[in-house]
């Protein structure tokens, strides 16, 4: 009898090759309480009525603060004119400090649809957030992390994005989001099947992320984390692909650049040291926020930077620290958790007060800074609430995913 049931097992293999393979997988990706939603349909619906609660009070919003580079640009009542203009005359954009034409473009349009009703911009940074969850879902799914979906809700609902989401002038973070999530996407199926026109498409999206807004220069550097944490080792057929867009990167974010600095001279006069000393402390202050979000702020008070002072290099020091530490115990526990901190501190990079830009001026964080950041340190938790929930019984899991 128990011959007969091996050959049954053999020919089984052999009319489904990979079966198991496939089944493994299924059990890594799984979140917990996941049996309760099986339907992947049902997933996707259920983080859209998630988000879209959280964010109901916003369609009653108005425009606040700087969202007079909406109510007070006349570019919007040009007509055509006005559009040609918000991509060749960028400085006619009032409080405009970068060169970011394709957010003012969605604004144009809106204007011509609704005016200065402000719900129609609401609106749409709120639909923008939503896809950006569903995007990140995605991708998690597509590249078989654990806690996909759970992730994807924590980005979706995370206070520290409130203010990305609701503020419409940041429009430009949901906007550049949503490039730069597309990007990566056509990215995985290019890398999957070697289809170049998918590379052709990424290629694309990726320059309509950067004209929305620069922050995603690192883009190809997160694409090459992941392949890092996909293989063993990289070669030259996962790096040459790479190379323009790299080139897009530095031409776009250097002309970004050029015009903030023409516009007005952000000189601050802090030394290498003064900002490894901000970066450092940033880099805890958004990992401290996505962790306990209270006391959330527009604008945070300045710290004071006094390089004489030892307790401040405990900042970069612990940064450096943590990454160093990760590094050495990857073989035990995985290349995944230095992967998903690395990708937090280096999308963090352009904002960390390296390169001196206008709003240090007040503050040198803003939750705003760390939407896409975010994803890394998100990621991780998530995997490790899945893959430990895995431990439990059923009956258990309940609690973990609650």
């Amino acid at each position: 009898m128990a011959k007969y049931k091996s050959r049954a097992r053999r020919r089984l293999k052999k009319k489904r090759p990979g079966a198991g393979k496939r089944l493994n997988q299924q059990k890594e990706t799984s979140t917990p309480g996941s049996h309760l939603l099986a339907s992947v349909w049902l997933q996707g619906i259920l983080l859209a009525v998630i988000v879209l609660v959280a964010y109901f009070p916003a369609f009653n919003a108005e425009f606040i603060w700087d969202d007079d580079a909406i109510t007070e640009n006349m570019l919007f009542r040009m007509g055509i004119n006005g559009l040609f203009k918000i991509w060749t005359h960028p400085t006619a954009i009032p409080h405009e400090l970068h060169y970011w034409p394709l957010v003012y473009s969605t604004f144009w349009c809106e204007y011509q649809i609704a005016g200065l009703r402000p719900f129609i911009y609401h609106f749409t940074n709120v639909m923008l957030h939503l896809l950006n969850v569903l995007l990140i879902w995605l991708i998690l799914r597509r590249i078989q992390l654990p806690g996909a979906w759970l992730a994807a809700a924590i980005f979706g609902l995370h206070p520290v994005h409130v203010e990305s989401v609701v503020w419409i002038i940041e429009r430009k973070d949901v906007l550049s989001g949503m490039f730069y999530l597309l990007t990566f996407l056509a990215y995985l199926s290019f890398e999957r099947r070697r289809n170049w026109r998918m590379y052709a498409v990424a290629l694309f999206l990726f320059v309509c992320a950067m004209l929305s807004k620069s922050i995603t220069v690192s883009l190809p550097i997160a694409i090459l984390l992941w392949l890092y944490w996909k293989r063993d080792s990289l070669s030259k057929r996962d790096l040459l692909p790479l190379l323009p867009f790299f080139a897009i990167a530095v031409i776009i974010a250097s002309i970004d650049v050029w015009f903030g600095w023409q516009l007005k001279k952000s000189q601050f006069g802090f030394s290498f040291i003064d900002k490894l000393l901000i970066a450092g402390r940033a880099i805890w202050f958004y990992a401290g926020k996505l962790l306990i979000p209270t006391n959330l702020m527009a604008i945070y008070p300045r710290w004071h930077i006094d390089s004489r002072v030892w307790w401040q290099y405990i900042y970069p020091m612990g940064v450096a620290g943590v990454i160093i530490l990760l590094w050495l115990i990857r073989k035990r526990i995985g290349k995944g958790p230095l992967v998903t901190v690395l990708f937090f501190t280096i999308t963090l990079g352009p904002i960390l007060g390296f390169i001196d830009f206008s709003f240090m001026e007040f503050s040198f964080v803003a939750d705003r800074f760390q939407y896409l950041a975010s994803i890394g340190l998100i990621v991780l938790f998530s995997a490790l609430v899945a893959k430990g929930a895995g431990y439990l019984k059923d009956s258990e899991r309940w609690l973990v995913y609650a």
